[in-house]
């Protein structure tokens, strides 16, 4: 998963290392401070430890002088931007520290000890902040500046051979600390990536309660592009009849448009062609998990190019199952953590969509019996709680017409009850075709029907004329009687209501099939 081994790269990482520009001034720092604390305490040592008069003088100031390089390096080279630069450019604190190093053994200052210790500190260093192969370059000159000032002091070639024992010594801590590092950060990297990819799955979460299914096909398919996909795909059968699914993919050309932009993600539903292709590909592989294309995958206008890969899982919904796909180029190869997301996500997608089918078939339901609940079940037009609620929304100029089957009952007697209803009908059949779009038409109750005609006040007395012509030319068993009243301002749809079968009464009356105009008696100033 990462960019190299500990064998591979001389100082680095690798750039998938989150802490490699972090860790440069961190190694560059952590030496800085070893200069600091060298500098100090060799000062302390030489001239108050040692009581200062009881050292040689000329070493003592051969001490000092080296001391106060070493300290004035460290505060110039604390002032460098190191998280600017990589961090091989921390490797020359390690050769400047052997060349203090290598000073201060020639005073005959440094005893062997200290010496071995200062190496043993520097492959700490090395094995922390660094490959095992910078190691490799540097332990040589280490050993060196061990053994060589040892030996100009008392000429004793022994000191070249404890470099076969602390040579090894110093290479084993410096692989040691190197692999358990390495180890750390694969772990960090691995922890990091899944707290990622579990967020995106969080904030999924959210915008998957939706009760639409587009929106929740929407939102797990963004939840799939934020795992890194190029492009993610949704696919369902339907009804075990077809499939349905929509695609979120980078912009792409046609086959062969070598120019290919990588624009902004589009959503699209999949043609029938696209989604047979896709599901036969899936085919391919039996089992969910993560497979390489071995070809281009052209589905309408996106082409997929060989070496993608793909992370599926199973999607189930009630009444259905289907797929969650998500692509990835070579170049981000997924690992256990993308498929595991991605079958998390299908789970959750499959819930959603679900619950979301089923409220929305509920919706229809409720919708339908809230329909039914307003119509007329022998006629079919809206009844009386469909003509109260179009009265509350009356205005003034609307017309408010009352009508009513001239003697009915005698119909029923001699007809019978059948040719009853049937005449019930014809009327509000003929109603309904008579009614414009912006009118409202109902039965009352019994043989009394309700229209409510919306702006027709200056034609209001030609338009009920119409309606009983209308009606007689049809050639009825019986007539009809009408009537009507303008809605005027300052009165209440119950008073128009009252005034037009105030009307129709006086027209029953007056002789029937006719219509009387009426108007509200009660009005108010408000």
């Amino acid at each position: 998963m990462g960019q190299r081994t500990s064998w591979n790269g001389l100082v680095s990482r690798g750039s998938g290392d989150p802490t490699t520009q972090l860790g440069t001034h961190r190694a560059a720092w952590t030496m800085i401070l070893v200069y600091l604390a060298g500098g100090l305490t060799a000062l302390l040592d030489v001239h108050l430890l040692r009581g200062g008069a009881a050292l040689d003088g000329v070493m003592r100031r051969q001490v000092t002088v080296i001391a106060g390089i070493e300290l004035a390096a460290a505060a110039a080279l604390w002032q460098l931007p190191w998280q600017r630069w990589p961090r091989g450019a921390s490797l020359m604190l390690a050769l400047w520290a052997l060349v203090l190093h290598a000073a201060f053994g020639l005073t005959g200052f440094m005893s062997p000890a200290v010496s071995v210790a200062f190496i043993s500190a520097g492959s700490v260093w090395l094995g922390v902040f660094h490959s095992y192969r910078a190691t490799l370059l540097i332990v040589v000159p280490a050993g060196l500046t061990h053994a060589v000032p040892q030996w100009s002091l008392d000429g004793d070639p022994r000191h070249f051979g404890t470099l076969a024992i602390i040579l090894p010594v110093w290479l084993l801590i410096a692989f040691v600390i190197n692999r358990t590092v390495d180890a750390l950060h694969r772990a960090h990297r691995s922890l990091d990536r899944r707290a990622r990819l579990l967020e995106q799955i969080a904030l999924a979460g959210h915008r998957l309660s939706r009760l639409d299914p587009l929106e929740v096909t929407a939102a797990a398919l963004e939840a799939l592009r934020g795992t890194g996909a190029t492009s993610a795909w949704l696919l369902l059968s339907v009804g075990g009849d077809g499939w349905a699914g929509h695609l979120l993919a980078d912009g792409a050309g046609p086959p062969g448009d070598a120019g290919r932009d990588t624009g902004p993600p589009s959503s699209l539903p999949l043609s029938p062609a696209a989604l047979t292709t896709l599901h036969e590909r899936l085919q391919d592989h039996h089992s969910p998990g993560l497979s390489t294309l071995d070809d281009d995958l052209t589905i309408d206008e996106v082409v997929l190019p060989a070496g993608q890969v793909l992370a599926h899982a199973p999607v189930t919904t009630l009444g259905g199952a289907g797929s969650l796909v998500a692509t990835y180029p070579p170049e981000r190869t997924p690992g256990m953590a993308e498929q595991q997301a991605v079958e998390l996500l299908a789970t959750q997608t499959g819930q959603a969509l679900s619950t979301a089918n089923l409220f929305q078939v509920e919706r229809r339901e409720s919708r339908r019996h809230a329909s039914d609940a307003r119509r007329d079940g022998l006629t079919g037009i809206g009844n009386r709680r469909a003509i109260d609620t179009a009265l509350a929304d009356l205005r003034p100029g609307d017309v408010v017409v009352m009508l009513d089957l001239d003697r009915f009952k005698q119909v029923n007697d001699e007809y019978g009850h059948a040719a009853g209803d049937d005449t019930l009908r014809q009327l509000a059949a003929y109603l309904e075709g008579f009614a414009r779009a912006q009118d409202t038409v109902g039965r009352y109750g019994g043989e009394e029907f309700t229209l409510l005609l919306a702006h027709a006040a200056p034609a209001a007395d030609g338009a009920v004329a119409r309606l009983l012509d209308g009606w007689r030319a049809k050639r009825p068993v019986t007539t009809l009687s009408a009537g009507y009243a303008v809605h005027m301002i300052g009165s209440t749809p119950q008073d128009s209501l009252a005034a037009a079968d105030a009307a129709l009464f006086r027209a029953k009356r007056g002789g029937r099939d006719r219509a009387v105009r009426g108007m509200a008696e009660r009005l108010h100033p408000n």
